[in-house]
């Protein structure tokens, strides 16, 4: 027995020793990948560009506390270029019938950048708030089976009021935003969607697989709260509401037979803030905010132990923020974030983002005759009359400049410029603030440049309808420091392949020193059927030194899968004609088709699951024809 006491003791003792001998070099790893210096890429000022619109928007991570669980605890913000975005309006009392507006600055958490949390949002009136069109207004979860004060299916449309008569032509329904990741809410309409087999009943949907359900109570507005689950089973409580004033969207109303007014809607942004996220092992992540109508963040706490505080300066904007070992501390210019001083207290992010702040497309009609007519949304009569004058009214072509500057000295600078974005019917186009230039610079660096350019632009639209054949694809060219371009063709009609990446090209601009491949090797064009287009030949005319079309010796295609529909987008009930395609149906890539040295190489699935999952995949290549 003695020596049975002696074996165990010699056991349990070499497992604590191996034990601790094995913490010690984790240990050692952990730290050294703290210490070790990253490599910072293009994207170093965490900017994120949609080469179908060119819009941009910038994000990061300022302080991240690891822990025992894979729930993040992080302070992190985020800018999104979009009109008019610093500012707010409101009724003017002294004005009859909503025509007048005092203007001032919105809210947000880091003076002009978002506080990026777990969040729901929506676009209400001021006047009401989240309230829907239904016979219980508040009920804004638990749609499924409620009708509106007409008796139609409610769809959680913002509610009627004296001073907000209708559906806001603005509202884009609920949104998710979960870090960079931002999700439309679908209606559970489809029984055949899967749900869990717990919990519900389950009235919201997204095509990324989150489900939710309903809490019968939010904490601040007696109004319903939404219960979100991630898919990997990640619980969220969305039941703080948080909203702040944005700006006004107006509209014609008879007010007598035969005369018209302009009724102005003053509009707020609206957020449920989650304030509890779990995941399935119990672990769970607190965020406690403020009672102010806009929310102040005060401090997230976790089961682990980890915390961040967060402290304000008199103008309700972010100061610092601390784990209780490192701090962080912010500083404004007015209301604009300027500089994120880093714990070392050397170094900082630095911002300048003022001529971002109230960006909005200025109209320019050329005659009297052309504003008239496209204000009174005039079809056009036909191919032969200048038939598509409406095609998009012309705009003072403006540009506008960003600079940011990464802790590691690294300077990033960029132009952004309105261009046009063609329309699938000739009354409608839009305006957009795209990616123009983008020059990274710095101690040590070879400054090296980007241009975007988007096209067609208005005038070859408008030629191409005048032609019999309007334009049913857009492109992006990207031109990389070495003269390399990347042409990105999207597709552009509604319900069909709106925004949907159809084929890339590569190659190169020709200038007085590009180098290009021997004659005789393989040029594509950008119809999938190989006919000769003019996209193949379009020359990028906005960049110094390009002196011809691009060359492209390597094309990709895409193919996409459509999934029956999993939810019902609300929008088209109020916009007839709006884009809801992609976000109710599962649209991953079905083929990937690349040619490139005379070879096709062929990615293809061939069967999916309930999920928009592919469950067999075929891969070959062949010679090219």
């Amino acid at each position: 027995m003695k020596l049975c006491w002696i074996l165990i003791f010699g056991l349990a003792t070499g497992w604590a020793q191996a034990a601790a001998e094995s913490s010690i070099p984790q240990y050692d790893k952990y730290i050294k990948s703290t210490e070790s210096i990253g490599v910072v890429g293009k994207e170093l000022a965490g900017d994120v560009t949609n080469l179908y619109t060119g819009s941009t928007s910038f994000s990061n991570v300022d302080l991240s506390v690891p822990g025992n669980s894979a729930l993040p605890v992080q302070m992190a913000r985020r800018y999104s270029i979009e009109n008019k975005h610093d500012l707010s309006m409101v009724r003017d009392p002294a004005q009859p019938q909503n025509w007048g507006a005092i203007e001032g600055v919105r809210q947000f958490a880091f003076g002009n950048w978002e506080l990026d949390t777990p969040r729901l949002s929506t676009v209400m009136s001021q006047e009401l708030g989240w309230q829907v069109n239904t016979t219980t207004p508040l009920k804004r979860c638990s749609l499924i089976g409620q009708v509106t004060a007409g008796g139609s299916p409610a769809n959680g449309s913002p509610r009627h009021s004296t001073t907000y008569p209708g559906p806001s032509l603005a509202w884009s329904g609920y949104t998710l935003h979960t870090g960079s990741d931002e999700q439309s809410l679908l209606l559970a309409t489809e029984t055949a969607t899967p749900m869990p087999t717990n919990g519900g009943p389950y009235h919201w949907v997204t095509n990324q697989h989150w489900r939710f359900s309903c809490l019968p109570t939010t904490l601040n507005d007696g109004g319903e709260g939404f219960l979100g689950i991630s898919p990997d089973g990640t619980k969220y409580w969305f039941n703080r509401i948080s909203r702040r004033n944005i700006d006004a969207t107006y509209a014609p109303y008879e007010f007598r037979p035969g005369n018209y007014r302009t009724r102005h809607t003053y509009q707020s942004d609206v957020f449920l803030l989650a304030t509890r996220v779990e995941d399935r092992f119990g672990n769970y992540v607190l965020y406690n905010y403020s009672n102010d109508t806009f929310a102040k963040l005060q401090n997230i706490t976790a089961s682990d132990g980890r915390q961040i505080t967060v402290s304000y300066n008199g103008a309700n904007a972010i100061a610092t923020v601390s784990d209780g070992v490192r701090t962080l501390t912010y500083s404004y210019t007015g209301n604009h974030l300027t500089r994120v001083q880093q714990p070392d207290t050397q170094s900082a992010w630095q911002y300048d983002f003022s001529q971002l702040a109230n960006m909005e497309p200025q109209p320019w009609y050329p005659s009297p005759f052309e504003e008239e007519r496209c204000r009174e949304g005039a079809a056009p009569p036909g191919p032969g009359d200048d038939q598509h004058i409406c095609y998009g009214l012309p705009m003072l072509i403006g540009t506008a400049s960003a600079w940011g500057i990464h802790p590691s000295g690294a300077r990033v600078d960029f132009v952004f410029q309105m261009h046009f974005q063609p329309p699938v019917a000739p009354n409608y186009s839009a305006w957009i603030f795209g990616l123009k230039e983008k020059r990274i610079s710095g101690p040590g660096l070879a400054q090296q440049t980007w241009h975007y350019q988007f096209a067609p632009n208005r005038d070859q639209g408008k030629a191409q309808c005048a032609a019999g054949s309007c334009p049913d694809r857009v492109w992006t060219d990207e031109i990389a420091p070495d003269y390399s371009i990347t042409r990105r063709l999207y597709g552009i009609k509604t319900n069909v392949d709106q925004g949907m990446l159809l084929q890339e090209l590569r190659g190169y601009v020709p200038t007085t020193t590009t180098q290009f491949p021997a004659s005789g090797a393989r040029i594509f064009n950008s119809r999938r059927g190989g006919d000769w287009d003019v996209v193949d030949d379009a020359t990028p005319v906005l960049v110094t030194g390009v002196t011809g079309a691009p060359h492209f010796f390597d094309e990709t295609d895409y193919f996409y899968y459509v999934s029956p529909k999993i939810g019902t987008n609300p929008l088209p009930t109020l916009q007839p004609g709006a884009q809801v395609l992609t976000s109710e149906r599962y649209m991953p890539v079905t083929e990937r088709k690349t040619t490139r040295d005379n070879w096709i190489t062929t990615y293809r699935a061939v069967q999916w699951d309930g999920f928009g999952r592919a469950t067999s995949l075929v891969k070959s290549s062949a010679a090219a024809p």
